[in-house]
């Protein structure tokens, strides 16, 4: 009996934030110690490691083609298909990555810099973009 597929969402990000998506997810896999796996697909399992995998993918499609060659400063649109449970995992990895700065903006020996805190706050909003864009789950 085949399985089906999991319900895929189509979200189209601003280049920036596809950046920004892919930078929390490497630092959530750096923290974790994940292995990421390049030559699987997400359709074999979501893990923290095949999602920075594709979203390191995407970051230096982005970087090969126009947006180099055209000077574009990331307002450029990239609509990313993904399953629900894919979407969660990056909306978790953004809502604990602004966590994070947040708890450590509160340490009196390690302030956040204000790009950090700035970078929080677009994780934050884009969870939430996220969230809207699958139904709000």
């Amino acid at each position: 009996m085949a399985t089906a597929r999991p319900h895929t969402v189509q979200i189209t990000l601003a280049t920036d934030e596809v950046r920004l998506i892919s930078a929390v997810l490497r630092q959530a896999v750096v923290e974790c110690s994940a292995a990421t796996s390049p030559d699987t697909g997400l359709d074999e399992g979501v893990t923290l490691g095949r999602l920075a995998a594709r979203w390191a993918d995407l970051v230096a499609e982005r970087s090969d083609h126009e947006d180099e060659a055209l000077g574009l400063d990331g307002s450029r649109l990239l609509t990313v298909p993904q399953s629900r449970e894919a979407w969660y995992q990056v909306r978790a990895a953004l809502s604990d990555h602004a966590a994070q700065v947040s708890r450590d903006a509160h340490l009196v020996d390690f302030p956040a810099p204000d790009s950090a805190r700035a970078r929080a706050h677009d994780a934050l909003l884009l969870a939430d973009r996220i969230a809207e864009a699958a139904h709000g789950w």
